[in-house]
């Protein structure tokens, strides 16, 4: 595997130079990548990957944290765009915008509908300037 070729002429008839040190070395590598293989195959095929993890921190967040968004006048402006061109993508054939406020308790979830529109230049003006970091 890791001989070495001679250019220009044979040694013996034989294009590559090859040692008992290389085969060593190269046996070592293929049984090293074959033990690893095997010993990562159960979790390929099973579909385990045993480095997720989740953590969850149930109430984190105390009565002082919380935020009134509506007195603040909160909005979040979103949208999709292509990566090359910077085209919005807001297709209504292939694109459907839905928000919402996912909320688990006890183990059941529930989700509250949040309104949802398009920006006009009066909602623009809400806004702060972006960071010229965010720019493109």
């Amino acid at each position: 595997m890791f001989g070495v070729p001679i250019n220009q002429f044979t040694l013996n008839g034989k294009t590559k130079i090859k040692t008992t040190p290389g085969l060593v070395f190269t046996s070592f590598i293929m049984v090293a990548m074959l033990y690893f293989g095997l010993s990562k195959m159960p979790y390929l095929i099973a579909k385990k990957n045993p480095s997720v993890t989740n953590y969850l921190s149930i109430e984190h967040f105390d009565s002082t944290n919380e935020v009134d968004l509506s007195t603040n006048r909160f909005g979040i402006a979103f949208g999709l765009e292509d990566y090359k061109t910077r085209e919005v993508k807001d297709d209504p054939f292939f694109v459907e915008w839905h928000a919402g406020h996912h909320t688990y308790l006890n183990g059941e979830e529930s989700v509250t509908p949040l309104p949802l529109h398009k920006c006009n230049d009066e909602d623009w003006k809400d806004f702060n300037e972006p960071s010229k970091s965010s720019k493109p």
